[in-house]
């Protein structure tokens, strides 16, 4: 594995990265440029995943996910190395999680299998390395995110006529902050002509 010189600049990113959809691309982006570099960047990531407090932990999942997901067009690169280090940092992160972060994370797994992310040998074994032998937990997860989202559709179709539009506009904002989740994944599926800034 040769130096990455743009390694300190990564832990920096790291350590500031936020919640929000707008921080997450824009660090998976400034890892992309770095193609040469896919391995390297996944030690780091994984490093510093290990190190993080539990309740930042998913921040580093969600860029994973978007590096992953985004660089696939261009080559295995990322998604064979980010992959290797997934097997060594989730299982620690899922022991250590709230059981709600874990159902986010079993969502992650969820994702990667529907879109093909990950291959089946590698996906079988966070399985197993987290104790979830079958889909079915992961379907669950994936089953119960829909299930709210139906819930409030149901709920905005059956809003009186006098409800005002900026009524309407609070409800999807209470929506999103009980599911920045859902609004982070959802926006990596996309994607993106961003600028990237290579400091």
């Amino acid at each position: 594995m040769s130096q990455w010189a743009a390694a300190g600049s990564f832990r920096v990113k790291l350590s500031k990265l936020s919640s929000s959809a707008e921080s997450i691309q824009t660090l998976s982006h400034w890892v992309q440029y770095y193609r040469k570099f896919s391995e390297e960047s996944a030690a780091v990531w994984a490093r510093e995943a290990l190190c993080a407090e539990p309740d930042r932990r998913l921040l580093f999942f969600y860029v994973a996910n978007d590096v992953m997901q985004n660089s696939r067009k261009k080559g295995p690169e990322f998604v064979q190395a980010y992959s290797k280090q997934l097997l060594q940092v989730m299982p620690q992160a899922y022991r250590e999680a709230d059981r709600t972060t874990q159902q986010k994370l079993l969502r992650l797994i969820w994702i990667w299998e529907e879109r093909q992310v990950l291959s089946p040998d590698v996906l079988a074994d966070l399985r197993k390395m987290l104790g979830v032998e079958t889909p079915s937990e992961a379907t669950a997860a994936q089953s119960a995110v829909g299930a709210e989202r139906e819930r409030h559709a149901n709920t905005a179709r059956t809003l009186p006529p006098t409800t005002s539009a900026a009524n309407t506009d609070a409800g999807k904002a209470d929506d999103a902050i009980a599911h920045p989740d859902a609004i982070i994944t959802n926006s990596m599926f996309s994607a993106t002509t961003a600028a990237v800034d290579t400091t």
